[in-house]
């Protein structure tokens, strides 16, 4: 019998179920920019933000941080408040890291 990626093995030979991943939570307060969505795409998988420092460049988001901070696509529409984290990439532009709607 094959492992499936989702179960493992216990003591007797049974399978059992992985813990669900748990969000990684960054406290608001550590969120330090905020600014608006210019657009979404989830047939894409990513999208950008428009920072409310509008001389700064749009923030590249990707799908996968929408899952780390379990943030539903659909919720992520244009014009939605968003706070983040950014960090930047290797190319020079700005990415977020860590997201959370303003609700």
């Amino acid at each position: 019998m094959t492992a499936v990626a989702s179960h493992t093995k216990g003591p007797a030979g049974h399978q059992h179920r992985r813990p669900p991943h748990k969000a990684m939570l960054v406290p608001r307060s550590e969120m330090t920019e905020s600014g608006t969505i210019r657009w979404f795409d989830g047939s894409r998988h990513y999208g950008f933000i428009i920072p409310d420092d509008h001389d700064s460049a749009d923030v590249f988001l990707h799908e996968s941080v929408l899952k780390k901070y379990r943030i539903r696509p659909d919720l992520v529409d244009k014009d939605v408040r968003v706070f983040y984290k950014v960090r930047i990439q290797s190319n020079g532009k700005p990415e977020a890291i860590a997201l959370a709607l303003d609700q």
